[in-house]
């Protein structure tokens, strides 16, 4: 497997293998070996069959229902059990760190990603283009300490992981839980959401609180790395371990002709909890 970040961005957080690799048994428990290390894989030339996604989803365990809108679907359907996202947005609009399914009462083990459609990236790589954003608990954690120090991170920590935030959402029967967690083993995990600084201020925590998530959102986003997704890119992700988010990209892509049209991209994401 080859590291295909930027030169800029992390190359020693993930890996990529081609999607022929993962056919065999043998291939696809690499994967899963690469997964369990890394929190990250990117499975590069994935099929655009939705079909093809829900029966790898299987391999890993047990496919969530998407958000359906169509109350035809039925479980026998493959778009039964994805969630098709198609975007537009504005160039300042940017999708901030998150973990899939913060909100919900059990939040899936993994979570997938598959580029179906994207606009074309522009001539320079600076530029934003929504590109895709990743970040580990552990990461955070380790960077915490440099940061802050190693005392200063260990008490941020314990309040975080003692500390109820609440997603405020649904209104009626909120999450409220601590964000961060440490397994006996030692792993970190976390969920994450979007708005979860916001919630910990509408939710009255103290100055000492507030200042030790301000501490690891900081961390966690000083350890992001990037990684623009091309048409067929798989990214699976430990949901409890990884954060992911995008940049901003144009709303607009120029034709051939010279011609504005609306820049929209399309991505297939699945849920899926452990068998």
């Amino acid at each position: 497997m080859t590291a295909v970040w930027d030169a800029h961005a992390r190359t020693d957080v993930a890996r990529t293998i081609d999607h022929s690799e993962i056919l065999s048994e043998a291939g696809f428990e690499t994967m899963l070996g690469v997964l369990q290390k890394e929190g990250i894989v990117i499975v590069r030339g994935f099929s655009l069959e939705p079909a093809d996604l829900v029966a790898f989803a299987r391999r890993l365990g047990t496919p969530e229902p998407g958000v359906l809108n169509d109350g035809s679907k039925t479980p026998d359907m493959p778009r039964y059990w994805i969630n098709e996202i198609t975007t537009q947005k504005k160039p300042a609009e940017v999708l901030g760190l998150h973990t899939a399914g913060a909100h919900e009462p059990v939040e899936p083990g993994v979570h997938l990603l598959l580029m179906v459609k994207t606009s074309p990236r522009p001539a320079d790589p600076e530029a934003d283009n929504g590109q895709s954003r990743f970040a580990r608990v552990e990461d955070a954690v380790v960077r915490m300490s440099s940061m802050f120090g190693e005392a200063a991170a260990e008490s941020a920590l314990e309040i975080l992981r003692t500390t109820p935030i609440s997603t405020e959402f649904p209104a009626d029967s909120p999450r409220v839980e601590p964000i961060v967690s440490k397994d006996s083993d030692g792993t970190w995990s976390f969920r994450y959401w979007t708005k979860v600084r916001q919630h910990a201020v509408n939710g009255g925590l103290t100055g000492e609180q507030l200042e030790a998530l301000r501490m690891f959102d900081e961390a966690l986003n000083a350890e992001t790395f990037e990684f623009t997704m091309e048409k067929g890119d798989l990214v699976v992700l430990d949901n409890r371990r990884t954060a992911h988010g995008r940049r901003a990209y144009p709303a607009f892509e120029v034709e051939q002709d010279g011609s504005q049209v609306d820049a929209k991209r399309m991505i297939f994401n699945m849920h899926v909890r452990e068998s």
